[in-house]
């Protein structure tokens, strides 16, 4: 285990990215058949830093994005279906996408729509993603004005109030 996720050649520890990188070129993936990856991680598009992609307040963040991976390493697979970022997104291309949330779990996720990807697989290098769109019970709002406007603006949905008057 040490060869692989510890030490680098010269014996110097290995970044989480490389780590990671190693552990998937130790799998000696057959690129001429179909593969998924299903993957709760923090990957960076190819080329972006972290603090250039949108993340919501109530995702985990480790101390100096420890653990943010380079997206490249995805991209011998098919499809890579992620988790850990709220928001849905594709990690420069369609085919290396967060889901997101199914429901929103902080007030910097309100106005997101949530959804499930369905995503089907002809013959190799062919696929197609299709969002079927989620509607929560109750939504996750912001509400903002004077307090007799606020109070006006009665509902069932999680809110958060900004008051704007004196």
């Amino acid at each position: 285990v040490r060869q692989i996720v510890g030490e680098g050649e010269n014996g110097n520890n290995l970044s989480y990215n490389d780590t990671l990188h190693r552990m998937i070129d130790r799998e000696n993936i057959n690129e001429s058949e179909r593969n998924v990856l299903v993957s709760h991680q923090f990957y960076l598009p190819r080329g972006k830093k972290a603090d250039e992609v949108e993340r919501m307040d109530s995702e985990i963040r480790t101390v100096g994005n420890i653990d943010e991976i380079c997206a490249d390493v995805l991209e011998r697979f098919d499809y890579a279906a992620l988790g850990h970022i709220h928001k849905a997104m594709k990690v420069g291309k369609e085919s290396i996408r967060y889901c997101g949330t199914p429901l929103a779990c902080s007030v910097s996720e309100a106005e997101q729509e949530k959804g499930i990807i369905m995503v089907e697989m002809e013959e190799k290098g062919t696929l197609t993603t299709t969002v079927l769109p989620l509607h929560p019970l109750r939504e996750v709002r912001v509400i903002k004005g004077d307090l007799k406007d606020v109070l006006k603006e009665s509902c069932e949905d999680y809110v958060t109030v900004i008051l704007c008057d004196k």
